[in-house]
């Protein structure tokens, strides 16, 4: 009986890291899902407000209104000061012969580079930092103005 205690601990002590990394990198997964669902909506509603404006360049603009707004989690770095970061541009698709016009938003995140975060752990475990990099690019009808 005595022996069947001891090794009910030994057994929990060989399990416990486990499932406590088990746990973490759930938590973190989460963390990391929260921040591509942020930059999704980020570009579906800055894609959205630019094709329903009406004046001629509104993407400085959107991208200020963008620029103010932070990532819930911050386990991704986005500076949407930057043009590769955060691009936005008309473009024109033709299908069928007809051409139309559309808004183009590119959001591109990459995992933080901060030494003291629990990114850094799981990117010494995982390597390749480029694997977990985040890259949207969402497309939206221009809508005709109504002034045209």
């Amino acid at each position: 009986m005595k022996f069947q205690r001891g090794q009910a601990m030994v057994e929990f002590a060989f399990i416990l890291p486990l499932f406590i990394f088990l746990l973490f990198g759930i938590i973190y997964f989460g963390m990391a899902f929260s921040d591509y669902i942020a930059l999704n909506s980020f570009a579906r509603s800055s894609a959205r407000e630019a094709s329903i404006s009406t004046e001629s360049a509104p993407y400085n603009d959107i991208k200020a209104k963008y620029s103010q707004k932070d990532l819930p989690a911050n386990i991704y770095e986005w500076n949407p000061k930057n043009l590769k970061d955060f691009k936005m541009e008309d473009i024109s698709i033709t299908t069928d012969g007809k051409s139309s016009k559309n808004v183009q938003v590119t959001i591109n995140a990459s995992l933080s580079k901060d030494k003291d975060s629990l990114t850094q752990i799981f990117r010494n475990i995982l390597g390749e930092d480029s694997l977990f990099d985040i890259h949207i690019q969402y497309t939206m009808y221009k809508e005709p103005s109504s002034s045209s």
